[in-house]
This record gives C-alpha cells, structure tokens and sequence, in this order.
C-alpha cells in the first residue's frame, strides 16, 4: 500500500481549479476588507472579520498549491534534504 501511494499524483487540473479559487477568495476578501465599513472597534463577529478570514481561506491555498506544484516538479533524487523528508513522511 505505502509503495502506490508514493506514486499518486495530483491532477494538473485539480491544482489549476483550486488554485483559481485562491486567487479569487483572497482577491474577494481582500476586496471587501477594503471597502467595507470599519467595525472593529465594536468588538463583535461582523463582515469585516469575515472578509480577513476569506483573504486566509484564499492564501492558504495558494501556499499549499504552490508547495505542491513546487515539490512534483522534482522527481526523488533532486530534492533537498526537507522534500525527502516530506517525501518519506508521505511514504511511510
């Protein structure tokens, strides 16, 4: 089982759709940050802590599809000493 999970690979077409909506959550949050009424001196949950919340959602995956995209462009032999870590982290 470890040996043909080594071996999965994400589509380049998942990363493509996850990665625009990166882009588009953290553009919407960064949007809304921007022109929305500041509240937060109230104290209080409201649509301006959302939208920093929706900014995070967006670099979040960004960050994780760039590590990603970073580390299936190299195959075993050629990765630093953390890629194989997290290559045998992922194997073991």
């Amino acid at each position: 089982m470890a040996s043909y999970a080594c071996h999965i690979r994400p589509e380049k077409t998942n990363l493509v759709i996850i990665n625009g909506f990166g882009v588009f959550t953290f553009f919407v949050g960064v949007w809304l940050y921007l022109n929305l009424p500041d509240t937060m001196l109230k104290r209080s949950i409201d649509l301006k802590w959302y939208s920093i919340m929706i900014a995070e959602i967006g670099l979040f995956l960004l960050v994780v599809c760039w590590f990603l995209y970073g580390f299936e462009k190299k195959t075993k032999d050629t990765l630093s000493p953390v890629g194989r870590f997290f290559y045998r982290f992922g194997v073991a």
